[in-house]
């Protein structure tokens, strides 16, 4: 029974950690593309 909760709570970590790393990452790709929407050649290179 041990083990089961030692199990659970290392597979509760990882997810913990996946989740916060993922969520940095959204974060920087939005702060990137709020970056390059900022810039006035931005909508020229999309046109």
């Amino acid at each position: 029974m041990k083990r089961f909760w030692l199990v659970l709570l290392s597979l509760g970590l990882v997810m913990a950690f996946s989740v916060s790393a993922f969520a940095v990452d959204v974060m920087a790709g939005v702060r990137k593309l709020m970056i390059m929407a900022a810039r006035p050649s931005f909508s020229r290179d999309c046109a």
